[in-house]
């Protein structure tokens, strides 16, 4: 098994929230990603990505808080089918997600999707950021 950590430090414009908002939406990230790698395993988790970041978004002087906590693993079912599993809560900066998403990493067909609440919750962070 390959460990390793990096620390997420950064600062960019979100087109997803500028866009939906129609304002520009700066965020910050900040927090840790771990990766494990399992090179030597045929079946299984082939690799694992923990994080852990705080998302603040920022437009004028008003700010909202997200905390990303989530998982994302690649395996290799016992027939040879490889998969990529995402679960956790991802904030809508990117994607939102609550739950889980499996997806065929050779074909790409979505098998399963809890929910997807990107476009609300979007509009409910456009609704605290705006300027009055």
């Amino acid at each position: 098994m390959i460990r390793d950590k990096f620390d997420v430090n950064d600062t960019f414009q979100s087109k997803p929230l500028t866009d939906a908002c129609g304002f520009p939406v700066t965020i910050t990230a900040t927090g840790t990603v771990r990766n494990l790698k399992f090179p030597d395993r045929a079946v299984g988790p082939q690799d694992i990505t923990i994080g852990n970041v705080v998302w603040v978004a920022k437009a004028g002087n008003k700010t909202v808080r997200f905390q990303d906590v989530g998982m994302t693993m690649d395996l290799v079912e016992p027939e040879g089918t490889e998969i990529t599993i995402t679960a956790g809560h991802h904030p809508p900066v990117l994607d939102e997600l609550t739950g889980v998403i499996k997806i065929n990493s050779e074909t790409g067909e979505l098998i399963m999707q809890s929910h997807d609440v990107s476009d609300a919750a979007r509009q409910r962070i456009c609704q605290q950021l705006r300027p009055v």
